[in-house]
């Protein structure tokens, strides 16, 4: 059974999408389009080789998801006045714990969303022993994932 064209038509956006993770869980969802924006080249880079190896296999990927190195503030401008031109659903998924002004980071984001229609989707890593060890001694210094000092606990 096929996913009703409502979700063909939405648009996405995943901002600080480091190597693109959510973007591809997302635009294999079969959603009209992807973007998944990060300010650091090294992991757009990472996002689009690994979309490039994925769309051999999946080849309607390619065309629902794409990468951007751009901040949130230069999409902002760029859409400006162009309220068709804004997102159904925009994501933070682990990014605000990264942010030192985290309130005007989520108004900023916020001017993403489609009014009144679009939805915000915000998560962050839980404040746990849990979360500790594998986030930072695993993926920071056991790993070697993430860069370490990337987060604090």
């Amino acid at each position: 059974m096929s996913e009703p064209d409502y979700f063909r038509s939405l648009k996405v956006l995943d901002i600080g999408c480091g190597a693109g993770l959510l973007s591809e869980s997302l635009g294999r969802l079969g959603l009209g389009s992807v973007l998944g924006i990060d300010p650091t080249p090294k992991c757009i880079d990472l996002a689009q080789a690994h979309l490039d190896q994925v769309s051999e296999i999946d080849l309607d990927l390619n065309s629902r998801l794409s990468y951007e190195n751009t901040t949130m503030e230069e999409l902002i401008q760029s859409k400006e006045e162009k309220a068709e031109e804004l997102y159904d659903i925009v994501c933070l998924s682990e990014v605000i714990e990264h942010v030192n002004d985290q309130k005007s980071f989520i108004e900023n984001a916020v001017k993403l969303v489609k009014p009144e229609t679009g939805l915000f989707f915000l998560s962050s890593i839980a404040k746990t022993p849990e979360a500790y060890f594998t986030n930072i001694i695993l993926g920071e210094y056991i790993l070697g994932f993430l860069p370490k000092g990337t987060h604090e606990y």
